[in-house]
């Protein structure tokens, strides 16, 4: 679900926290 996070945005960033 990495790539999912990523390619969401930052809605998925600042709820995951996974701004590499």
């Amino acid at each position: 679900m990495e790539l999912r996070r990523r390619k969401e945005g930052s809605s998925f960033d600042a709820s995951s926290s996974v701004d590499e």
